[in-house]
């Protein structure tokens, strides 16, 4: 840091300069979530032992007390962090952009059809944990919906194999895909009636933002940070 004379480091997460010497360069924290928010809420930040309880807390005490600005992407992250940390630096509340590095232009070229024109709701979700994401309660909420009349074509985007097999014949597994301009996901984003993201636990997917930069609406669970993410551009269910 010292060496490339920056006037303010950034980090993506508080492990990195928990320790750091004091020095005149200014540090920002800037993450979705402490310590504290994640224990016993992630599948693998549940069930811990005392030591590593005691060693994560530490070390997020001891960047938060280092840093002299704290970004979170949630009041949800926020309100954790100030409940039980005490920090020396401020803590303020920064959203998460869509992690898109060319985003769609509007109006599209050609328009999309509407859903009263489709044989079937297009439905997309996005998600690197399966069960954590909730992509199974995206499975059986289109269920639902077929049996009320509605046809639902869902696209789930994952990495990993889905852990049940076979997937129903309205479902299709796509796998990891690259954000790229004309790629499959940007198709995909383009081609949806509706963003899908049932997460069991979450803070603030980016993928949300991502759907919202392609004007999709977006269904979300109350869990985390999410409630506020769609507060104004969507649906939450519990």
């Amino acid at each position: 840091i010292e060496r490339t004379r920056a006037e303010v480091c950034v980090v993506l997460s508080g492990l990195p300069v928990a320790h750091l010497d004091r020095m005149d360069t200014p540090i920002v924290v800037w993450s979705d979530a402490t310590f504290c928010g994640l224990v016993d809420y992630y599948p693998a930040a549940t069930g811990l032992s005392r030591r590593a309880l005691r060693n994560g807390h530490a070390a997020e005490a001891a960047a938060l007390m280092r840093a002299d600005l704290t970004l979170l992407s949630s009041h949800w992250a926020a309100d954790f962090a100030r409940e039980h940390y005490e920090a020396t630096g401020r803590i303020e509340v920064l959203p998460l952009g869509a992690n898109i590095l060319y985003p769609p232009e509007y109006p599209p070229e050609s328009p999309q059809a509407s859903v009263a024109s489709k044989a079937a709701c297009v439905v997309l979700s996005i998600g690197v944990d399966y069960v954590r994401k909730g992509f199974d309660r995206v499975i059986e909420g289109g269920w639902y919906a077929e049996r009320r009349g509605l046809p639902v074509e869902i696209h789930l985007v994952g990495v990993g194999d889905p852990p049940q097999r076979p997937l129903p014949g309205n479902v299709a597994w796509h796998g990891p895909l690259r954000k790229e301009p004309g790629g499959t996901l940007e198709a995909l984003f383009l081609n949806a009636d509706v963003f899908t993201l049932l997460s069991r636990a979450d803070c603030t997917p980016m993928a949300i933002s991502e759907a919202f930069s392609y004007g999709l609406p977006v269904v979300a669970s109350s869990t985390g940070g999410l409630p506020e993410m769609v507060a104004d551009a969507g649906f939450i269910v519990n």
